[in-house]
């Protein structure tokens, strides 16, 4: 379900609609994740994920990018999600 090396990591659905992933992240961690630096999702077109507390569809490419500037700290989908979602991090 998760691969991690270093500050750098994958986890992949499915996740059920609102369950917080952090935990999970932190869980196949082998250090300590205060919070995630960049992130990258793909998933079906409009699904929904909510990133510390806000709401974003996902777009018509299929993925949703953060870059610099922000410290995610919670992630959920607002639907159940399946296999084929993948998300990637950086964390700190």
């Amino acid at each position: 379900m998760a691969g991690l090396n270093g500050y750098i990591g994958q986890i992949n659905g499915p996740f059920t609609a609102n369950t917080e992933l952090i935990p999970l992240i932190q869980e196949e961690a082998n250090k300590t994740v205060n919070y995630l630096l960049k992130l990258g999702i793909q998933t079906e077109v409009r699904n929904e994920v909510i990133i510390n507390g806000k709401t974003f569809e996902i777009g018509k490419t299929g993925i949703l990018e953060f870059d610099k500037g922000v410290e995610i700290t919670s992630i959920m989908f607002s639907q159940d999600v399946d296999s084929r979602t993948i998300i990637d991090f950086t964390f700190k």
